[in-house]
């Protein structure tokens, strides 16, 4: 798979799977576990995630928080006009934007 692919990463996601308000308690979030040698799923929550975890492992936790918006832009040339769209996106510097596109 090229990673660097953004056609790669699409997928239907029906909008009642996207969850407007954390879950509480927060560590009752599914967790999907992939047993890499028995080739295996486990759905499980996340309370739990210290089972599957080897004892030396070392845990990065992120807190960072997702901007609801979403980004349009329009472009036009002579004869066409474009417009796209994304959702999120990385502020590089003021008012310069890098963004997965659809």
């Amino acid at each position: 798979m090229e990673f660097s692919q953004l056609k790669n990463y699409q997928y239907d996601l029906p909008s009642e799977l996207i969850r407007k308000k954390p879950l509480e308690p927060r560590d009752s979030a599914r967790l999907f576990v992939y047993d890499t040698k028995a080739d295996t799923v486990t759905l499980d929550t996340f309370r739990n995630l210290a089972e599957y975890l080897p004892e030396e492992s070392l845990l990065v936790l992120n807190n960072s928080r997702v901007l609801p918006a979403r980004l349009s832009t329009a472009i036009s040339r002579k004869n066409s006009s474009v417009t796209k769209s994304s959702i999120g996106g990385k502020l590089l510097e003021c008012m310069s934007w890098r963004a997965a596109c659809d």
